[in-house]
């Protein structure tokens, strides 16, 4: 199924229904976002529902745990709750594991089959992001899957500078010729277009073949 689908189809999902009921929020796309007039924005509440196309990716198996790294409110575990396991990680109240992502890593290398990371882990300067994606790739078991997802709008903002994709791209040739036997990248999207949204603009997905040490 094409993302343009996924995404016409969705409003008729019993998650939709759910998201709907628990945020009394307009579900929109993330091109409706920025096309969307500045003053609606303000006076409406609206949830994008592009990251449940690439969460489709990963989410496959209700035995598993699924651990959202950096998850706020811990939205995906109440959305998901009647169907997947998943574990909010954070620093904060809502989480069920209060830690840094640092921390788990610490005590869970190689151990995780499934988890995400949505513009959670992507504080750190533009250098850093080879080695950012490489110590979340290195919690999973062989055959686990993830999900990270990067916002390059809101790193320039952070770092006080101003890169364009071409940064990641550059980032995702080097991996794939460093792990091109050990990791999988099914899937890539990296696009500068919406760098001030709420999307990640860099999306990956990828399947561990031989776990990283």
């Amino acid at each position: 199924m094409t993302k343009k689908q996924y995404l016409n189809n969705f409003h008729s999902t019993e998650l939709a229904d759910k998201i709907k009921k628990l945020y009394s929020c307009e579900l929109i796309t993330h091109d409706q976002y920025m096309n969307m007039n500045p003053r609606k924005s303000l006076i409406y509440q609206y949830f994008t529902i592009d990251t449940f196309y690439y969460l489709d990716m990963i989410f496959d198996n209700e035995d598993y745990d699924y651990y959202d790294i950096g998850c706020g409110d811990n939205f995906f575990k109440k959305i998901y709750s009647d169907k997947f396991n998943v574990i909010g990680i954070d620093t904060n109240d809502d989480a069920d594991l209060h830690c840094t992502f640092e921390e788990f890593l610490s005590k869970n290398r190689n151990k995780v089959d499934r988890a995400f990371a949505i513009n959670s882990l992507h504080f750190v300067p533009f250098e850093r992001i080879k080695d950012r994606i490489i110590e979340y790739i290195s919690m999973f078991k062989k055959d686990g899957k993830g999900l990270i997802t990067f916002n390059i709008g809101m790193m320039n903002r952070l770092n006080k500078v101003h890169q364009t994709k071409y940064v990641f791209v550059e980032a995702m040739q080097s991996l794939k010729n460093d792990l091109k036997d050990k990791v999988d990248f099914f899937f890539v999207e990296i696009s500068d277009e919406g760098a001030n949204g709420i999307d990640g603009t860099t999306k990956i997905c990828f399947k561990v073949l031989e776990e990283i040490e």
